[in-house]
């Protein structure tokens, strides 16, 4: 290992270091409303001043908070700290930092004076009254040696702690979680008595060498400086004095492989004295703490110095479990048997509320392993020990390291997979799920050491479809390292070749998921580039508006933010999310009839006498609730308008026209195209400030924030809206069932873009993610004039914003597609053929994208089909164009804009376009229903919301059919072109596993007769089998036999 001075600074030419910012307690259930930490400074004289012969002045901490005050003022607080440890001339001061916790989160400021200096005003940020708290997580903050000069993470090693501080400064972070090795202490070896024991040959005369105080004063010395320039690093310091810290340990904090050596080495007189040494620093940078400080504070879960486990409240939703798997650690066990029965028992107190339990384990439990390799490499350290020439060869080739062990082995064994912690792995697991089911918490790993980055399960066996109604679901994020490089690829590559999907047990199963691909199609599972983690629970209000229906509802979201060293931009170039469910337990059942959906209408005329120009005008602005034009008459309307077309008798033209175009525009559309769900998502997308969360707030009726200026929105905001269907309200008035339930299109908000989103600003990385998770696009455009309404742009040209978001969306799906290329072409194995395939359908992608065309437009084959909704690039999502006008010009259905936006669109693909006014519609929204009738009336203007969620439903691919009885109508969504078991199987597997027949209505019949039996009578009422394709608005009662022995 290198000294991390030589890259970091020199801790001698500092007077004064810190301040480091540490959280303690509080915010958890019972003590929701206190805040406790601290912060630890060190101060020095101008030399070195020996024990007991005087010391620095006492530094000053000035704190300034706006709730001590009391009436909205900051007011100065004078704090004075404790000593806490004093060596080699620096003295190490802890300040007592206690805060309440008011109804929203807060800065606090601050700043330190000692001699006569002054620091700069820091803040940090305290979470809201039961917030969850947004914390990162990091690992690996320290460089290895055998770092290539040249490598990039050794020219720039704090560039993800920047990207760290940028998100930070847009989204204020809680709480800093350290998963261990804050920093690398391995080249405490190159002391020079360090280094002349470890050179010795002599086994026995090293393990009974005492420790010697020229050692301990040089060990002492290494250690302070080492924590010094360390933590000091540019960028790494204002992390530490912006965000409190909650850390645990791994080896590198003592050095490399403690924990894991034989016996006699791990206990030898050297060995524990630079434990001891390496103990107190780890305590005093990390913890603000030393033992008989921690006698009367009591800051960790067994305070008898023997290991330091902690449990804190990340808010009162989410336990935060930090164990100590080193300190007590030996080759053949981890933790003693004291350890499992003390976690137990905190964990057994833990109060009703959390649920969410984060478990840091310093190393992974799911990673793969190279087998047979531990029982070689300990044969050669058995017989390297028995023949005095085996072992001079061995040390001088390096095979054997300074300990008188293979170089690798510790590497091996310090892992949970190790075989021999194989028995203990078990345990350790079997007490995870016991903390799950008796708690009904769900339990997440994070670790880091392994210096890449993973996403692994275990899950129950057989396999539950849901990961939600998993109770023994456990998700565990690898995430490592933010400073030191990664391992070649063609190491990853190997450890990609051992691993398997495997039984832990006779209930158990485990794997690590497939989480960036198709980006790394090789190194899918474990990603070989610098990351840390972003950590926040999705519970409203703190985040996206949610129902308890919501899958999302309560999760925990991981955020592995990955650097591209190779195509830097200046943030984390890729963002792989994970959202862990809560326990099933945990999740109350959401109450029956939750309303859903809107349905367009079927039977309405265009009335054919108007002026063309007039009557395609206003066709634009028809909603279902009034007489007028179909859809059909819309988009031939508006599609005449933008061409300036003269009239055309429509009514004898569409019915010769009507299915040809139809089935030519299925064929060109690809249905298949898009995830394959029922639950489909649009995403209001434009750019800032342009009405995407005034549209949202109106179509769902929740109060999310909608301020003028840009990035009012960061989090993506979700809901469920429904719009009334005549058909289904004509059904529930007809069978008056006890429940009813309509079908629903999912919404999301998501964050403004801007030009150069897609190379990172504004957020715009991030932004571009979440359109990913969504399935089509409602994009809005800004064509009326406010001066006081700010444009991102400074002028208002909806033309021109459309023009950059496409290409902002446009240009991530050609950087994600070369990057998938270059995946290919660089991999040194032979490829498959399905690979090859892929690789052809990715260039194809890539020519027709760089053409400037969108990819839901290409003509692509099923090949192709497959990859892309693998890949799920943004300009193959359906769009639906909507055009917020001024109330004035929507009322008049005119404005300046219009026809240029219709030429624009009609030449980009002939998608829908919406003309709407927000300002109008968050007036009708405020208005009482009866006063909302008259208005509309008296104005001439209907709401256009149910026009826009039918379109949005349309262009997913939507429809639903009917189940209707006395207990229950209800829709039931389904793709276009499903076949009837299919649709069967939307309500439950068996009925698609065992179907028989289904028994049809539509339900223009049943609205013709009135009756199931006047349907029947009139012959109307047919069966129908596996090869019908379920029709838009069917009614249908499902015939199906599974026996007992059927079922799996």
């Amino acid at each position: 290992m290198q000294q991390q001075g030589q890259l970091f600074g020199v801790a001698s030419q500092r007077s004064f270091i810190g301040p480091f910012l540490r959280f303690g307690s509080g915010t958890g259930p019972g003590d929701e409303n206190r805040w406790a930490g601290s912060a630890l400074v060190l101060t020095k004289g101008g030399a070195v001043v020996a024990a007991g012969q005087g010391k620095a002045d006492a530094p000053v901490l000035y704190l300034y908070d706006k709730q001590s005050s009391g009436n909205g003022e900051a007011k100065e607080q004078q704090l004075t700290p404790v000593e806490l440890d004093s060596c080699l001339g620096w003295v190490f001061w802890r300040f007592e930092l206690h805060l309440t916790l008011t109804e929203w989160q807060r800065a606090v400021h601050y700043r330190v004076e000692a001699g006569g200096a002054t620091t700069q005003t820091f803040s940090f940020w305290l979470p809201g009254l039961g917030q969850p708290m947004h914390w990162a997580y990091t690992s690996c903050a320290g460089m290895s040696v055998d770092v290539a000069p040249s490598a990039p993470e050794l020219q720039d090693p704090t560039y993800l702690w920047r990207d760290l501080l940028q998100v930070h400064s847009a989204f204020p972070m809680h709480c800093l979680v350290g998963g261990g090795d804050q920093l690398y202490n391995d080249a405490v070896w190159q002391c020079p008595t360090l280094k002349a024991w470890g050179a010795s040959r002599d086994l026995a005369g090293k393990t009974a060498a005492p420790w010697a105080p020229e050692m301990e004063a040089e060990a002492t010395a290494f250690y302070l400086s080492n924590y010094i320039d360390c933590f000091s690093t540019p960028d790494v310091d204002l992390a530490l004095a912006q965000i409190p810290q909650a850390n645990q340990m791994d080896d590198h904090d003592y050095w490399d492989g403690y924990g894991s050596y034989d016996p006699n080495m791990q206990n030898c007189p050297v060995f524990q004295g630079l434990y001891q040494i390496a103990r107190r620093f780890y305590l005093l940078f990390q913890h603000h703490t030393t033992d008989a400080f921690n006698q009367e504070a009591q800051e960790f879960l067994l305070n008898d110095g023997s290991n330091f486990h902690f449990l804190k409240y990340l808010g009162p939703q989410v336990a935060l479990l930090g164990i100590d798997m080193r300190s007590q650690r030996q080759k053949h066990r981890i933790m003693p048997q004291s350890t499992y029965d003390l976690l137990k028992r905190v964990v057994a107190a833990i109060p009703e509320g959390p649920q969410h339990l984060v478990v840091m384990s310093g190393i992974p439990v799911i990673f793969p392993k190279i087998p047979g390799s531990e029982s070689l490499l300990s044969c050669l350290g058995k017989l390297t020990r028995s023949m005095p020439a085996l072992n001079n060869m061995a040390r001088n080739s390096g095979l054997l390291d300074k300990f008188e062990q293979p170089e690798i082995l510790d590497d091996l064994t310090d892992g949970w997979v190790a075989d021999v912690h194989a028995e203990e792995r078990l345990q350790f697991i079997h007490m995870l799920q016991e903390f799950a089911t008796k708690k009904r918490m769900r339990v997440s790993i994070i670790s880091g050491d392994a210096h890449v980055g993973g996403v692994g399960r275990f899950y129950s066996r057989p396999k539950i479809k849901n990961i939600g109604d998993d109770p023994l679901f456990m998700c565990q994020i690898i995430s490592s390292a933010i400073v030191n490089a990664p391992p070649p690829h063609p190491v990853t590559k190997m450890l990609m070749r051992t691993n398997f999907a495997a039984n832990v047990d006779h209930r158990t199963r485990e794997k690590l998921v497939r989480a960036f691909y198709p980006l790394h199609p090789r190194t899918d599972k474990l990603i070989a580039q610098r990351n840390w983690c972003d950590c926040t629970l999705l519970t409203p209000p703190y985040s996206a508006p949610t129902t308890l229906k919501d899958p999302s509802y309560g999760g925990l979201r991981f955020m592995l933010r990955v650097e591209d060293a190779k195509h830097r931009k200046g943030y984390a170039e890729e963002v792989y999310t994970v959202i862990v469910p809560r326990h099933p337990a945990a999740v109350p059942l959401p109450p029956p009839g939750v309303p859903l959906i809107v349905r367009p209408r079927h039977s309405l005329d265009g009335d054919g006498e108007r002026k063309e120009k007039r009557r395609a005008s206003r066709a634009l602005f028809q909603t279902e609730e009034r007489p007028g034009a179909t859809a059909e008459d819309q988009e031939q309307a508006a599609q005449r308008l933008a061409a300036k077309e003269p009239a055309k008798g429509h009514t004898a033209k569409r019915s010769e026209s009507k299915m040809p175009p139809k089935k030519k525009e299925e064929t060109k559309e690809r249905p298949i195209l898009g995830r394959f769900r029922t639950n489909l998502k649009m995403g209001i997308v434009g750019l800032p400030n342009v009405g995407k969360s005034t549209l949202f707030n109106t179509l769902t009726k929740l109060s999310i924030p909608a301020e003028n200026f840009p990035f009012c929105t960061i989090d993506p905001n979700n809901a469920r809206v429904t719009v009334p269907d005549p058909r289904f309200d004509w059904l529930c008035e007809k069978v008056q069932p006890k429940s009813t339930v309509p079908a629903f299109l999912e919404i999301c908000d998501i964050a403004g873009l801007v030009k150069g989103a897609a190379e990172g600003q504004g957020l715009g990385n991030s932004f571009l993610s979440h359109i990913s998770a969504v399935d089509g696009i409602f994009h809005v455009c800004r064509a009326f004039d406010d001066a006081d309404v700010v444009h991102v742009e400074d002028r208002v040209d909806p033309v021109e914003d459309l023009d950059i978001i496409h290409a902002e969306l446009r240009a991530k799906d050609i950087e994600n597609c070369t990057k998938i290329i270059d995946g290919f072409k660089k991999s040194r194995q032979t490829m498959t053929k399905e690979q090859k395939d892929e690789l052809a359908s990715a260039e194809k992608a890539l020519a027709w994208m760089e053409e400037g065309k969108d990819i839901r437009f290409g003509d692509w084959t099923m090949k192709d089909t497959d990859w892309l909704n693998q890949v799920q690039f943004l300009s193959a999502k359906p769009v639906v164009y909507l055009v917020n006008l001024s109330e004035r010009d929507y009322q008049r259905k005119k404005n300046k804009w219009l026809v240029k936006l219709f030429e624009w669109v009609k030449a980009h693909g002939g998608d829908p376009i919406i003309p709407f006014s927000g300002a109008l519609e968050s007036k009708l929204l405020d208005m009482p229903a009866d006063e909302r009738e008259v208005y509309c009336k008296e104005n001439d203007v209907q709401s256009a919301l149910p026009k826009i969620v039918t379109a949005g439903f349309k262009a997913v691919r939507l429809i639903y059919y009917f189940t209707a009885g006395v207990q229950e109508v209800r829709c039931w969504q389904i793709r276009e072109h499903t076949k009837a078991p299919q649709a069967a199987g939307a309500i439950h597997s068996d009925f698609e596993r065992g179907f028989i027949c289904a028994e049809v209505m539509s339900f223009k019949d049943m609205e013709e007769h009135g009756s199931e039996a006047a349907v029947k009578a009139a012959g109307k009422w047919r069966q129908e089998g596996k090869t019908y394709e379920v029709l838009d608005g069917d009614i249908i009662h499902w015939k199906f036999n599974v026996t007992a022995s059927g079922k799996k």
